[in-house]
């Protein structure tokens, strides 16, 4: 059995949602719309009045932007973003839903290819294994190993400076004073 939600979006932020959604529906589909574009937002599945399994989200365009594997046993599940049907990075994170908001918290990020920070949509291949840049269970270290297009982020009072790794050496990439 599947629901529809119509998502509609106008020039200010609000969300309206028409109603009735029935929680005890086992598969669930949401749909952006304007007037004009309507393409699909999440499709997944509940159980227990919680998301299980695969959820897969799309972006106003219809194509694949993110998913989420939601685990039945845990509130920490596997997040995989895309960017033109290529697999940008996955994060294994933890996701806690109460009172009507979602607080999301990273524990590990693996990229597979980074996005410039002054051309946002464009992004530099790293790895086709992918490369931990963040794991909160250990420390990882960039150093003379880290493959290249790796960005570092070096934040001061001053401004930021951004790093990018090219043949095992760190170089300036990009600097933005306040």
């Amino acid at each position: 059995m599947t629901a529809t939600v119509l998502l509609e979006y106008y020039s200010t932020p609000k969300t309206e949602r028409k109603e009735p959604f029935d929680f005890s529906l086992e598969e669930f589909k949401a749909y952006h719309t304007d007037g004009y574009l309507k393409a699909k937002h999440a499709e997944g599945q509940f159980k227990n009045q919680k998301k299980v399994g695969l959820w897969k989200y799309n972006n106003l365009g219809g194509a694949l932007y993110k998913t989420i594997d939601y685990s039945d046993s845990s509130n920490i599940h596997l997040v995989t973003f895309f960017n033109q049907d290529r697999k940008i990075k996955e994060e294994l994170t933890k996701i806690e839903e109460r009172n009507g908001s979602t607080s999301y918290y990273v524990l590990k990020r693996v990229v597979y290819y980074q996005e410039l920070p002054d051309k946002i949509g464009e992004y530099l291949f790293v790895s086709k294994d992918g490369f931990c840049v963040l794991d909160k269970g250990k420390t990882v270290n960039l150093d003379e190993n880290t493959p290249d297009n790796i960005i570092e982020e070096e934040v001061s009072l001053e401004g930021i400076k951004y790093y990018i790794w090219k043949d095992g050496k760190r170089v300036l990439y990009l600097e933005k004073k306040y």
